[in-house]
């Protein structure tokens, strides 16, 4: 979780930090301003008159656990000041990228999400991703979210209307996370005990990818680059079995609270998994910054 970034004042500043800091900087932000009007977009109408900009990013365990969805849930929640403004903007920006789309002889496929919370998602893919990723997207209450599936927005707001157990009383987190006293500019946590097996999936996979990646090569590319990609590759699929003995992570919290106008603070605790000499078990042992 993240507070809000003014971003019509992030805008304004970096646009004077053009003018008048970089070369030709004046002639950058008309082309930019031309670009922006070509297509219709206007920063204060488009964006700044309705985004707040606080953002939840939630990963969870899977609802329905799929070989090529993978095994966990996400979601990215960022606050808007105008709900009925944010809804109107992001249909119109869904509908014009699927229209591009279909100029060019893509096809974008947006139908209505099955949401039982509500709010009009719709559910945004491409064939060719269909059944690895189907994002949901929409806007209900003072958020929009951009999930995974429907069920996962489902889950979100049944915790939201108190409906389903938050984090706060999740065990691991109770034990291990910064359960915040007060206003908070940033919260995280995030479990690390199974980080060694993730990371060597990963390398095990960028290993066939390589391999496939390689014989996809268009005939024109030179062999020493084919042998350069394949033996990069073959050298981090070796490293999958050192990464799965990396499984002394717990978990990871962290907070950050506002010092003055500008300033702010952040506690950082990292929890490990530590053998117990004498029972023989799993303990934790926490390093904080």
């Amino acid at each position: 979780m993240s507070s809000g970034i003014d971003l019509e004042i992030l805008y304004d500043t970096a646009i004077e930090f053009v003018k008048n800091n970089v070369p030709g900087g004046e002639a950058i932000i008309a082309q930019l301003n031309g670009l922006m009007s070509s297509v219709g977009f206007d920063p204060q109408r488009d964006l700044f008159s309705w985004w707040s900009g606080e953002t939840i990013n939630v990963t969870m365990p899977a609802a329905v656990v799929t070989h090529m969805g993978g095994g966990s849930d996400w979601a990215m929640m960022i606050r808007v000041k105008d709900p009925k403004a944010a809804s109107g903007r992001v249909n119109d920006l869904i509908d014009w990228v699927s229209k591009k789309a279909q100029q060019r002889g893509q096809m974008l496929m947006v139908s209505p999400a099955n949401c039982k919370c509500g709010g009009g998602f719709r559910v945004v893919t491409h064939p060719m991703l269909a059944m690895v990723a189907r994002p949901v997207v929409g806007v209900k209450d003072d958020w929009l979210v951009i999930a995974k599936s429907a069920a996962t927005v489902d889950r979100c707001f049944a915790v939201a209307a108190g409906d389903a157990p938050s984090i706060l009383k999740n065990e691991r987190f109770r034990k291990g996370g910064l359960i915040p006293d007060g206003p908070v500019r940033s919260l995280s946590f995030e479990d690390l005990s199974n980080r060694g097996n993730e990371w060597g999936g990963a390398a095990a996979a960028a290993g066939m990818m390589g391999g496939m990646a390689v014989g996809m090569m268009p005939p024109e590319v030179p062999p020493e680059a084919r042998q350069l990609v394949q033996g990069v590759m073959g050298i981090v699929s070796k490293l999958a079995p050192v990464l799965q003995q990396i499984d002394f992570y717990s978990a990871q919290a962290s907070r950050s609270v506002m010092e003055g106008e500008l300033g702010f603070r952040t506690q950082t605790v990292v929890t490990y998994k530590r053998s117990s000499p004498d029972a023989g078990t799993v303990s934790d042992a926490a390093s904080k910054e």
